[in-house]
């Protein structure tokens, strides 16, 4: 045990403190076209005219540079990646009183392993709230490997998951049996 460590949660608090900073400080907005815009051949009045930026809550949640590329691919050359972006939860103008409504429930649909997605999610909300469920949905058990700390509320569904088969496969239909608003 690490007697210096002050739990998950502390420091991802910390870092949605950090990148909300970040975001009101550092991002850049460019009133020119922008290079996405330029890289596909097309007549000048369908150019967008630059990035705009997003306009409140949004802003909050993914600032751009703007190249339309966020934090991480700049500075670490990441092309997937969580962490450039905020919870709702973490927003300043969130009704936070929504929180102690009903159940809190996550899916993740294409788990890629405990490891990928779902523990990054998970942590990513610890400093606002406990999932009571989350389902986890992936062909390949092997890369599982769920922490005890993780177990509880957890569900493991191991199949391809689909969408609009209307099926025991389907999320749509998964979640009209599973799932519904309190």
């Amino acid at each position: 045990k690490l007697d210096w460590w002050p739990g998950i949660s502390t420091v991802v608090r910390k870092h949605h403190d950090f990148f909300r900073n970040y975001a009101a400080h550092f991002v850049q907005q460019s009133s020119t076209a922008c290079s996405s815009c330029l890289m596909f051949p097309k007549p000048a009045e369908l150019m967008c005219r630059g990035l705009q930026p997003y306009h409140g809550l949004m802003g909050e949640l993914e600032p751009l540079h703007y190249d339309a590329r966020n934090m991480m691919y700049h500075e670490q050359g990441a092309k997937i990646d969580f962490t450039p972006y905020l919870p709702l939860p973490a927003s300043n103008i969130f009704d936070k009183s929504i929180l102690e409504r009903g159940r809190k429930i996550l899916l993740v649909a294409g788990a890629n392993g405990f490891y990928r997605a779902p523990k990054h999610l998970i942590d990513m909300y610890s400093p606002y709230f406990k999932f009571d469920l989350v389902y986890m949905w992936d062909p390949d058990a092997n890369r599982m490997g769920i922490p005890d700390s993780y177990q509880e509320g957890l569900e493991f569904v191991q199949t391809f998951l689909k969408v609009g088969s209307r099926d025991e496969t389907d999320l749509i239909t998964f979640m009209q049996k599973h799932v519904n608003e309190e």
